[in-house]
């Protein structure tokens, strides 16, 4: 886009625009797209899986239902840390999904040569919900506590507003935006 961006002022000082943020162990994009973040999810719950290999996952003696209880309680949350604010393509859900399948076969002792379907791993783990419709739901729980939110908050004044006057979209396709995706999980529940 050619336009320069549009000064944005709090208390009378103008704030400096950047392309980039990171708040709260989340990096933000100007352009609302979130897979950088869901790339360094990834990575930093690969950390942390890494950091028990030897201790838990690679151990004969600690039963396998444990080694599931600590996954889910201590990885799986720095996996989908921030989640429900993110905008995720088909691309970003299916590097969640190898890195999940990746976990649950060295969890459970398996290797791809095995040939054990992806749904037959996630039905020894107990993990029933695709990773596509915990997002969902997570992003929906966001948006109705959100819209349950006085009008007066700055939250909800964001999520609603209109589009902003003299603005135009760029060209060519544009990029999700969690507002759109919020709708089309509304959309989706509703079928």
């Amino acid at each position: 886009c050619d336009e320069e961006p549009r000064a944005i002022t709090l208390n009378g000082k103008a704030l400096e625009q950047v392309a980039s943020l990171c708040y709260l162990g989340s990096t933000l994009l100007g352009t609302g797209q979130s897979g950088l973040e869901v790339q360094a999810r990834i990575s930093k719950a690969r950390q942390a899986f890494g950091k028990l290999s030897r201790c838990l996952w690679s151990r004969k003696e600690v039963s396998v239902p444990t080694k599931l209880k600590v996954y889910d309680a201590a990885i799986r949350p720095v996996l989908f840390y921030g989640c429900e604010t993110w905008s995720v393509t088909n691309k970003d859900v299916s590097q969640i999904n190898i890195f999940e399948n990746y976990c649950r076969r060295r969890i459970l002792g398996v290797s791809r040569r095995d040939h054990i379907t992806i749904a037959h791993l996630c039905q020894q783990c107990g993990h029933n919900t695709d990773v596509a419709t915990l997002l969902r739901a997570n992003r929906l729980q966001l948006a109705g506590h959100v819209l349950r939110m006085p009008d007066s908050r700055l939250a909800k004044q964001i999520l609603m507003s209109t589009d902003i006057a003299n603005w135009k979209r760029p060209r060519g396709c544009p990029f999700q935006s969690w507002r759109r995706q919020v709708l089309k999980d509304a959309e989706a529940c509703c079928k």
